[in-house]
Protein backbone atom coordinates (compact mmCIF):
# COMPACT_ATOMS: atom_id res chain seq x y z
CA UNK A 1 0.00 0.00 0.00
CA UNK A 2 0.91 3.59 -0.98
CA UNK A 3 1.29 6.28 1.00
CA UNK A 4 -2.08 8.44 -1.04
CA UNK A 5 -3.01 11.74 1.53
CA UNK A 6 -0.67 13.50 2.69
CA UNK A 7 -1.73 17.23 4.85
CA UNK A 8 -5.19 18.32 3.46
CA UNK A 9 -6.01 22.29 3.63
CA UNK A 10 -8.88 22.50 5.91
CA UNK A 11 -10.44 25.67 4.67
CA UNK A 12 -11.00 23.80 1.58
CA UNK A 13 -12.02 20.62 2.10
CA UNK A 14 -15.52 19.86 3.80
CA UNK A 15 -16.08 17.74 6.62
CA UNK A 16 -15.93 13.93 6.49
CA UNK A 17 -17.85 10.99 8.10
CA UNK A 18 -15.92 8.56 8.91
CA UNK A 19 -16.99 5.03 9.35
CA UNK A 20 -15.01 2.17 10.79
CA UNK A 21 -15.29 -1.66 10.76
CA UNK A 22 -16.26 -1.72 14.31
CA UNK A 23 -19.27 0.71 13.90
CA UNK A 24 -18.37 3.55 15.34
CA UNK A 25 -18.64 7.18 13.65
CA UNK A 26 -16.61 10.30 13.12
CA UNK A 27 -17.59 13.63 11.57
CA UNK A 28 -14.98 16.62 11.74
CA UNK A 29 -12.08 18.41 9.43
CA UNK A 30 -10.13 16.24 8.03
CA UNK A 31 -6.31 17.03 8.80
CA UNK A 32 -5.05 13.87 7.75
CA UNK A 33 -4.90 10.64 5.62
CA UNK A 34 -2.01 8.84 4.93
CA UNK A 35 -1.10 5.19 4.62
CA UNK A 36 -1.22 4.70 8.56
CA UNK A 37 -4.33 6.62 9.58
CA UNK A 38 -6.96 9.06 9.37
CA UNK A 39 -7.02 12.47 11.77
CA UNK A 40 -10.27 14.11 11.94
CA UNK A 41 -10.70 17.46 14.48
CA UNK A 42 -14.25 16.45 15.94
CA UNK A 43 -16.14 18.66 18.12
CA UNK A 44 -14.77 16.39 20.96
CA UNK A 45 -11.02 17.09 19.91
CA UNK A 46 -8.83 15.26 17.36
CA UNK A 47 -9.50 11.44 16.21
CA UNK A 48 -6.92 9.40 14.89
CA UNK A 49 -8.20 6.16 13.30
CA UNK A 50 -5.77 3.54 11.30
CA UNK A 51 -6.62 2.86 7.39
CA UNK A 52 -6.77 -1.04 7.82
CA UNK A 53 -9.74 -0.23 10.41
CA UNK A 54 -11.79 2.87 7.93
CA UNK A 55 -14.42 1.18 6.00
CA UNK A 56 -15.82 4.53 4.38
CA UNK A 57 -15.39 8.43 4.42
CA UNK A 58 -18.12 10.65 3.22
CA UNK A 59 -18.59 13.85 2.73
CA UNK A 60 -21.02 15.81 4.37
CA UNK A 61 -22.72 19.66 3.86
CA UNK A 62 -22.59 19.52 0.18
CA UNK A 63 -24.87 21.22 -1.62
CA UNK A 64 -23.76 19.72 -5.15
CA UNK A 65 -27.11 17.60 -5.99
CA UNK A 66 -26.89 14.35 -7.51
CA UNK A 67 -27.71 14.75 -11.14
CA UNK A 68 -30.16 12.32 -13.13
CA UNK A 69 -28.86 9.66 -14.42
CA UNK A 70 -27.29 9.70 -17.73
CA UNK A 71 -27.09 7.36 -21.12
CA UNK A 72 -23.64 7.11 -21.42
CA UNK A 73 -21.47 4.46 -19.08
CA UNK A 74 -17.21 3.83 -19.69
CA UNK A 75 -15.58 1.44 -18.03
CA UNK A 76 -11.85 2.19 -17.71
CA UNK A 77 -9.23 -1.03 -18.22
CA UNK A 78 -8.50 -1.14 -14.28
CA UNK A 79 -12.65 -1.31 -13.58
CA UNK A 80 -13.00 2.38 -13.01
CA UNK A 81 -16.69 3.33 -14.30
CA UNK A 82 -17.44 7.18 -15.55
CA UNK A 83 -20.94 8.26 -16.10
CA UNK A 84 -21.41 10.52 -18.58
CA UNK A 85 -23.40 12.91 -20.80
CA UNK A 86 -21.06 12.23 -23.83
CA UNK A 87 -18.14 10.43 -25.30
CA UNK A 88 -16.04 11.32 -28.45
CA UNK A 89 -12.60 10.04 -29.53
CA UNK A 90 -9.61 9.72 -31.22
CA UNK A 91 -8.03 7.00 -32.21
CA UNK A 92 -5.83 7.92 -29.75
CA UNK A 93 -7.42 10.10 -26.92
CA UNK A 94 -11.24 10.22 -25.61
CA UNK A 95 -13.04 12.97 -24.38
CA UNK A 96 -15.41 11.79 -21.57
CA UNK A 97 -18.03 14.18 -20.54
CA UNK A 98 -18.81 13.56 -17.06
CA UNK A 99 -22.13 13.81 -15.49
CA UNK A 100 -22.19 17.00 -13.70
CA UNK A 101 -20.16 18.79 -16.08
CA UNK A 102 -16.58 17.94 -16.41
CA UNK A 103 -14.99 17.15 -19.30
CA UNK A 104 -11.89 14.53 -19.05
CA UNK A 105 -9.05 13.69 -21.59
CA UNK A 106 -8.50 9.72 -21.84
CA UNK A 107 -6.02 7.66 -23.97
CA UNK A 108 -8.14 5.26 -25.85
CA UNK A 109 -5.62 2.92 -24.43
CA UNK A 110 -7.14 3.10 -21.19
CA UNK A 111 -10.73 2.51 -22.01
CA UNK A 112 -12.08 -0.85 -22.02
CA UNK A 113 -15.47 -0.15 -23.31
CA UNK A 114 -18.44 2.60 -24.02
CA UNK A 115 -22.19 1.80 -23.80
CA UNK A 116 -23.84 4.71 -26.07
CA UNK A 117 -27.43 3.83 -24.92
CA UNK A 118 -29.53 2.50 -22.20
CA UNK A 119 -30.39 -0.88 -22.50
CA UNK A 120 -33.41 -3.14 -21.02
CA UNK A 121 -33.07 -5.83 -19.36
CA UNK A 122 -32.84 -8.80 -21.97
CA UNK A 123 -30.70 -6.55 -23.99
CA UNK A 124 -28.04 -5.63 -20.99
CA UNK A 125 -27.50 -9.36 -20.71
CA UNK A 126 -26.49 -9.69 -24.37
CA UNK A 127 -24.25 -6.58 -24.03
CA UNK A 128 -22.45 -8.38 -21.24
CA UNK A 129 -22.27 -11.71 -23.11
CA UNK A 130 -20.61 -10.03 -26.09
CA UNK A 131 -18.03 -8.15 -23.92
CA UNK A 132 -17.57 -11.56 -21.90
CA UNK A 133 -16.27 -12.93 -25.09
CA UNK A 134 -12.83 -13.20 -26.69
CA UNK A 135 -12.56 -11.09 -29.33
CA UNK A 136 -9.41 -10.22 -31.59
CA UNK A 137 -10.29 -6.84 -32.66
CA UNK A 138 -12.00 -3.85 -31.78
CA UNK A 139 -15.89 -4.40 -31.25
CA UNK A 140 -18.69 -2.22 -32.48
CA UNK A 141 -22.50 -2.94 -30.73
CA UNK A 142 -25.10 -2.41 -32.87
CA UNK A 143 -28.79 -3.05 -32.27
CA UNK A 144 -31.24 -5.39 -34.63
CA UNK A 145 -34.81 -4.94 -33.82
CA UNK A 146 -34.73 -6.69 -30.28
CA UNK A 147 -31.41 -8.47 -29.97
CA UNK A 148 -27.59 -6.97 -30.10
CA UNK A 149 -25.09 -7.93 -32.68
CA UNK A 150 -21.20 -6.68 -33.53
CA UNK A 151 -18.40 -6.47 -35.72
CA UNK A 152 -15.12 -6.54 -35.38
CA UNK A 153 -12.70 -4.34 -37.09
CA UNK A 154 -10.49 -0.93 -36.10
CA UNK A 155 -12.28 1.77 -34.59
CA UNK A 156 -11.37 5.17 -35.89
CA UNK A 157 -12.63 8.58 -34.59
CA UNK A 158 -16.17 8.83 -32.79
CA UNK A 159 -17.86 12.23 -33.17
CA UNK A 160 -21.82 13.21 -31.79
CA UNK A 161 -23.09 11.40 -34.72
CA UNK A 162 -21.03 9.37 -36.44
CA UNK A 163 -18.77 6.36 -35.50
CA UNK A 164 -15.87 5.39 -37.76
CA UNK A 165 -15.15 2.14 -37.83
CA UNK A 166 -12.52 0.19 -40.02
CA UNK A 167 -13.91 -3.29 -41.69
CA UNK A 168 -11.85 -5.73 -44.30
CA UNK A 169 -9.60 -1.90 -44.84
CA UNK A 170 -12.97 0.17 -45.10
CA UNK A 171 -13.26 2.97 -43.35
CA UNK A 172 -17.13 2.64 -42.43
CA UNK A 173 -19.49 6.02 -41.19
CA UNK A 174 -21.89 4.44 -39.40
CA UNK A 175 -24.74 6.27 -38.11
CA UNK A 176 -24.15 7.02 -33.70
CA UNK A 177 -27.84 6.46 -33.51
CA UNK A 178 -27.58 2.53 -34.26
CA UNK A 179 -24.46 2.29 -32.29
CA UNK A 180 -25.30 0.53 -28.75
CA UNK A 181 -21.55 0.52 -27.52
CA UNK A 182 -18.20 -0.33 -28.59
CA UNK A 183 -15.10 -2.03 -26.88
CA UNK A 184 -11.24 -1.22 -27.29
CA UNK A 185 -9.95 -4.90 -27.65
CA UNK A 186 -5.86 -3.32 -27.56
CA UNK A 187 -7.66 -2.35 -23.64
CA UNK A 188 -7.56 -6.25 -22.45
CA UNK A 189 -5.29 -8.19 -20.92
CA UNK A 190 -3.29 -5.78 -18.61
CA UNK A 191 -2.52 -6.37 -14.73
CA UNK A 192 -2.71 -3.19 -12.57
CA UNK A 193 -1.72 -2.22 -8.68
CA UNK A 194 -4.67 -2.76 -6.26
CA UNK A 195 -6.89 -0.26 -5.53
CA UNK A 196 -6.82 1.15 -1.79
CA UNK A 197 -10.33 2.73 -2.16
CA UNK A 198 -13.34 3.28 -4.40
CA UNK A 199 -14.21 6.83 -4.99
CA UNK A 200 -17.90 7.53 -5.66
CA UNK A 201 -18.45 10.83 -6.82
CA UNK A 202 -22.29 12.14 -6.60
CA UNK A 203 -22.73 12.03 -10.44
CA UNK A 204 -22.18 8.20 -10.28
CA UNK A 205 -18.65 7.33 -11.62
CA UNK A 206 -16.71 5.01 -9.79
CA UNK A 207 -13.09 5.52 -9.97
CA UNK A 208 -10.43 2.82 -8.53
CA UNK A 209 -8.30 4.92 -6.67
CA UNK A 210 -4.18 3.49 -6.37
CA UNK A 211 -3.52 6.43 -4.24
CA UNK A 212 -4.75 9.99 -3.15
CA UNK A 213 -4.48 13.76 -2.24
CA UNK A 214 -5.82 16.59 -2.09
CA UNK A 215 -4.75 19.60 -3.59
CA UNK A 216 -6.84 22.96 -2.89
CA UNK A 217 -10.76 22.21 -2.64
CA UNK A 218 -10.16 19.00 -5.41
CA UNK A 219 -9.60 15.45 -4.95
CA UNK A 220 -6.82 14.19 -7.09
CA UNK A 221 -6.90 10.31 -8.15
CA UNK A 222 -4.33 8.18 -9.23
CA UNK A 223 -5.80 5.33 -10.71
CA UNK A 224 -4.81 1.47 -10.99
CA UNK A 225 -4.48 2.32 -15.12
CA UNK A 226 -2.14 4.77 -14.50
CA UNK A 227 -4.13 7.78 -15.33
CA UNK A 228 -4.24 10.79 -12.88
CA UNK A 229 -7.62 12.61 -12.22
CA UNK A 230 -8.88 15.07 -10.48
CA UNK A 231 -12.29 15.91 -8.93
CA UNK A 232 -13.72 18.58 -7.21
CA UNK A 233 -13.99 17.20 -3.23
CA UNK A 234 -17.68 18.62 -3.10
CA UNK A 235 -18.58 16.75 -6.33
CA UNK A 236 -17.27 13.44 -4.32
CA UNK A 237 -19.73 11.36 -2.67
CA UNK A 238 -17.95 8.86 -0.51
CA UNK A 239 -14.39 7.23 -0.07
CA UNK A 240 -14.97 3.56 0.41
CA UNK A 241 -12.11 1.42 1.77
CA UNK A 242 -14.13 -1.64 2.69
CA UNK A 243 -12.65 -3.84 -0.41
CA UNK A 244 -11.18 -6.96 1.26
CA UNK A 245 -12.02 -6.20 4.81
CA UNK A 246 -15.70 -6.96 4.43
CA UNK A 247 -17.80 -9.82 2.74
CA UNK A 248 -21.26 -9.83 3.33
CA UNK A 249 -23.09 -13.19 4.30
CA UNK A 250 -24.58 -13.75 1.08
CA UNK A 251 -20.98 -13.98 -0.91
CA UNK A 252 -19.53 -16.67 1.84
CA UNK A 253 -19.34 -20.18 0.81
CA UNK A 254 -22.55 -21.91 2.51
CA UNK A 255 -24.45 -25.42 2.90
CA UNK A 256 -28.33 -25.39 4.40
CA UNK A 257 -30.72 -27.33 5.42
CA UNK A 258 -34.29 -26.33 5.69
CA UNK A 259 -36.14 -28.57 8.31
CA UNK A 260 -40.12 -28.39 7.89
CA UNK A 261 -42.57 -28.79 11.21
CA UNK A 262 -43.83 -32.42 10.50
CA UNK A 263 -41.71 -34.75 8.01
CA UNK A 264 -38.78 -34.01 5.71
CA UNK A 265 -38.06 -32.13 2.94
CA UNK A 266 -36.93 -33.51 -0.37
CA UNK A 267 -33.79 -31.39 -0.72
CA UNK A 268 -34.35 -31.29 -4.14
CA UNK A 269 -38.47 -30.52 -3.68
CA UNK A 270 -39.89 -27.46 -5.45
CA UNK A 271 -40.71 -26.46 -1.98
CA UNK A 272 -37.41 -26.57 -0.62
CA UNK A 273 -36.27 -24.37 -3.28
CA UNK A 274 -39.17 -21.91 -2.08
CA UNK A 275 -37.76 -21.93 1.46
CA UNK A 276 -34.56 -21.75 0.39
CA UNK A 277 -32.40 -18.69 2.11
CA UNK A 278 -33.20 -15.20 -0.11
CA UNK A 279 -30.36 -12.89 -0.77
CA UNK A 280 -31.55 -9.37 -0.70
CA UNK A 281 -31.86 -7.39 -4.03
CA UNK A 282 -32.40 -3.35 -5.12
CA UNK A 283 -35.13 -5.32 -6.50
CA UNK A 284 -36.16 -7.65 -3.75
CA UNK A 285 -35.06 -5.48 -0.57
CA UNK A 286 -35.58 -6.90 2.96
CA UNK A 287 -38.16 -4.98 4.88
CA UNK A 288 -37.64 -5.03 9.03
CA UNK A 289 -39.29 -1.96 11.22
CA UNK A 290 -40.24 -0.19 8.34
CA UNK A 291 -36.98 0.08 6.33
CA UNK A 292 -36.02 -1.88 3.17
CA UNK A 293 -32.24 -2.79 2.85
CA UNK A 294 -30.77 -3.85 -0.47
CA UNK A 295 -28.15 -6.13 1.22
CA UNK A 296 -28.90 -9.32 4.01
CA UNK A 297 -30.15 -12.60 3.91
CA UNK A 298 -34.07 -14.36 4.83
CA UNK A 299 -34.24 -17.31 6.49
CA UNK A 300 -37.12 -19.24 7.28
CA UNK A 301 -37.67 -21.01 9.87
CA UNK A 302 -36.50 -23.59 10.52
CA UNK A 303 -33.50 -23.29 8.41
CA UNK A 304 -29.77 -24.11 9.57
CA UNK A 305 -26.89 -22.50 7.60
CA UNK A 306 -23.30 -22.95 7.79
CA UNK A 307 -20.95 -20.44 6.15
CA UNK A 308 -17.12 -21.00 5.22
CA UNK A 309 -15.13 -18.02 7.26
CA UNK A 310 -11.74 -16.65 5.60
CA UNK A 311 -8.94 -16.22 7.83
CA UNK A 312 -8.27 -12.96 9.46
CA UNK A 313 -11.77 -11.84 9.95
CA UNK A 314 -13.09 -10.86 13.18
CA UNK A 315 -16.36 -9.68 13.40
CA UNK A 316 -19.80 -10.90 12.51
CA UNK A 317 -22.15 -7.69 12.14
CA UNK A 318 -26.14 -7.82 11.33
CA UNK A 319 -29.16 -6.20 12.10
CA UNK A 320 -31.93 -9.26 12.65
CA UNK A 321 -35.75 -8.89 12.77
CA UNK A 322 -38.84 -10.66 11.49
CA UNK A 323 -40.49 -9.46 8.04
CA UNK A 324 -42.83 -6.41 8.12
CA UNK A 325 -44.80 -9.26 6.40
CA UNK A 326 -45.03 -11.40 9.31
CA UNK A 327 -47.79 -12.14 11.28
CA UNK A 328 -48.36 -10.74 14.57
CA UNK A 329 -47.59 -13.43 16.49
CA UNK A 330 -44.57 -14.28 14.44
CA UNK A 331 -42.02 -15.58 16.61
CA UNK A 332 -38.25 -17.65 15.83
CA UNK A 333 -35.63 -18.03 18.02
CA UNK A 334 -31.79 -17.10 16.71
CA UNK A 335 -28.45 -19.06 17.16
CA UNK A 336 -25.59 -18.23 15.96
CA UNK A 337 -21.97 -20.23 16.89
CA UNK A 338 -18.60 -20.89 15.39
CA UNK A 339 -17.23 -24.76 15.56
CA UNK A 340 -15.82 -23.61 19.22
CA UNK A 341 -19.43 -22.43 21.20
CA UNK A 342 -22.58 -20.92 20.98
CA UNK A 343 -22.46 -17.35 20.54
CA UNK A 344 -26.09 -15.87 20.06
CA UNK A 345 -29.29 -17.93 21.41
CA UNK A 346 -31.90 -14.80 22.04
CA UNK A 347 -35.88 -15.28 21.02
CA UNK A 348 -37.45 -13.02 18.36
CA UNK A 349 -40.86 -11.90 18.11
CA UNK A 350 -42.92 -9.87 15.58
CA UNK A 351 -42.93 -5.72 15.73
CA UNK A 352 -39.59 -5.77 18.19
CA UNK A 353 -37.13 -3.36 17.50
CA UNK A 354 -34.78 -5.03 15.60
CA UNK A 355 -31.98 -6.22 16.99
CA UNK A 356 -28.20 -5.42 16.69
CA UNK A 357 -25.52 -8.37 16.10
CA UNK A 358 -21.92 -7.97 16.70
CA UNK A 359 -20.11 -10.90 17.62
CA UNK A 360 -16.61 -11.47 18.14
CA UNK A 361 -15.66 -14.14 15.43
CA UNK A 362 -11.97 -14.26 15.37
CA UNK A 363 -10.29 -17.60 14.52
CA UNK A 364 -13.38 -19.37 13.36
CA UNK A 365 -13.67 -21.01 10.61
CA UNK A 366 -17.10 -21.77 9.85
CA UNK A 367 -19.92 -20.01 11.55
CA UNK A 368 -23.67 -20.98 11.95
CA UNK A 369 -26.73 -19.56 11.84
CA UNK A 370 -30.08 -21.56 12.97
CA UNK A 371 -33.32 -19.73 12.93
CA UNK A 372 -35.54 -22.38 14.92
CA UNK A 373 -39.31 -22.58 15.25
CA UNK A 374 -40.66 -20.41 17.61
CA UNK A 375 -43.72 -20.69 20.35
CA UNK A 376 -45.83 -21.07 17.50
CA UNK A 377 -43.72 -23.63 15.35
CA UNK A 378 -44.16 -22.68 11.56
CA UNK A 379 -46.65 -19.17 10.55
CA UNK A 380 -44.73 -18.03 7.63
CA UNK A 381 -42.04 -16.72 10.22
CA UNK A 382 -39.28 -15.18 7.85
CA UNK A 383 -36.05 -13.82 9.53
CA UNK A 384 -33.81 -11.38 8.16
CA UNK A 385 -30.39 -10.94 8.86
CA UNK A 386 -29.64 -7.17 7.18
CA UNK A 387 -26.25 -6.16 5.88
CA UNK A 388 -25.19 -9.17 7.51
CA UNK A 389 -21.33 -9.42 6.98
CA UNK A 390 -18.18 -10.11 8.54
CA UNK A 391 -15.30 -7.56 8.76
CA UNK A 392 -11.45 -7.99 9.40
Amino acid sequence: MQTFLAAMLLAAAPNLEVRTLDGATYTGSPVELSQERVRLDTSSGPVAIGVDRLLTATTVASTTPFPQATEVAVELVDGSRLSARAYSATQTTALVQLTGGESLKIPTAQVAFVRLLPLEATLADQWSQILGQAATADLLVVRKDQSLDYLEGVLRDIHANTVNFELDGEVLEVKRSKVVGLAYFHARGDKFDDAIARVIDRGGSTFQARSLSLAGDRLQIALGCGLEISRPLAAVDRLDFSEGKVIHLEDLDNDYKWTPVFGTADPESKLAALYRPRAATSDQPLHVAGRSYTKGVALRSRTQASYRVPESFRRFVAVAGLDDSAPRDGHVRLSVADERSELLSVPIRAGETPLAIDLEIAGARRLTVLVDFGENLDIGDQLNLCEARITK
